[in-house]
């Protein structure tokens, strides 16, 4: 019996080795872009390296290529870790004009579900691409939606085109905020061109009724908090919009002083720390000033360490 199933295993590996065998790799990603376009098809990019999930995956694509021979859906390339813009190892689905529709991290590892997995992936990157060249055809919310969908899934192709049109539209604040994290992330805090668009945004909520001046000054926080600046610098713009909102803002009180708190927890300023934690719960409503409290216990029992 053991004899009989070690046969059949064998055969099995066998029956798979020349499956993927006969699988057509090509390992230039120009030439499999030349290809894909005389085929008419999709190339889905395998950048490789030596890991165990590497080998799964190149055997799960071998196996979507098995699948159709004569007229075949998909350009396969095979890259190897070099092409280090990709990640190691990941599966990129490109289209031979467009670019990069999708960037695959987690695939499922059965083959009817991957090549599912790939439609799902081309259909959303059909969505992306009628909104971004139909533009004038969809509200802000469409172009939100289709920006973000190309976002997640990671795809180039058409993301600009969306960015553009969106930051022309007057009746929404997102593109503009997708600028500002872009700006404040890639220049120093100070740069003129931060300062403008920080103007534009505001200038859309001037009451500050949508709260984008509560988001700016949290977008300013977090990138500061990321770099090498003083504890002060850092909270300065929650501390300036508390000084300029507070009085017609005040729900948001707790939350940004329970935001800095946890910042100099963080910084081990445990004095600083529990100063805020009490103002939190100060202004926070009674649904949550238990949890504050057994945070201002915890931060007392320290700072009474430390003074000893």
């Amino acid at each position: 019996m053991k004899s009989i199933i070690s046969s059949v295993f064998f055969i099995l590996i066998l029956f798979k080795l020349s499956a993927s065998e006969e699988v057509h790799w090509i390992k230039d990603l120009e030439k499999a872009k030349q290809v894909s376009s005389r085929n008419k098809n999709l190339i889905v990019v395998l950048v490789k390296d030596d890991s165990v999930w590497s080998q799964k995956l190149e055997s799960l694509i071998a196996d979507l290529g098995s699948l159709e021979k004569n007229t075949p859906s998909y350009t396969l390339c095979l890259l190897s870790d070099e092409f280090s813009k990709a990640g190691r190892p990941s599966i990129l689905l490109m289209h031979p004009k467009y670019g990069l529709i999708a960037k695959m991290g987690y695939v499922p590892i059965d083959v009817d579900g991957f090549d599912n997995y790939i439609k799902e992936q081309v259909n959303n990157f059909e969505k992306i691409k009628d909104v971004a060249l139909n533009a004038k055809n969809f509200d802000s919310k469409e172009l939100e939606k289709a920006f973000l969908l190309s976002k997640q899934m990671e795809s180039e192709a058409f993301r600009e085109e969306l960015f553009e049109e969106g930051l022309k539209r007057s009746d929404t604040a997102f593109f503009a905020f997708e600028k500002y994290e872009m700006l404040i992330n890639k220049f120093p805090y100070e740069d003129e061109r931060i300062k403008d668009v920080k103007e534009e945004i505001k200038s859309k909520d001037p009451k500050n009724i949508q709260k984008y001046h509560l988001k700016l000054a949290m977008l300013d926080f977090l990138m500061l908090a990321q770099r090498d600046y003083d504890e002060k610098d850092v909270i300065r713009p929650l501390i300036d919009y508390v000084n300029l909102n507070g009085e017609k803002d005040k729900k948001s009180l707790w939350k940004i002083y329970m935001t800095i708190s946890q910042f100099f927890l963080g910084k081990k300023n445990y004095k600083e720390a529990l100063i805020y934690a009490r103002e939190s719960n100060k202004k926070a409503p009674r649904s949550v000033k238990k949890h504050i409290q057994s945070s201002i216990q915890y931060l007392r029992r320290i700072v009474n360490t430390h003074n000893k």
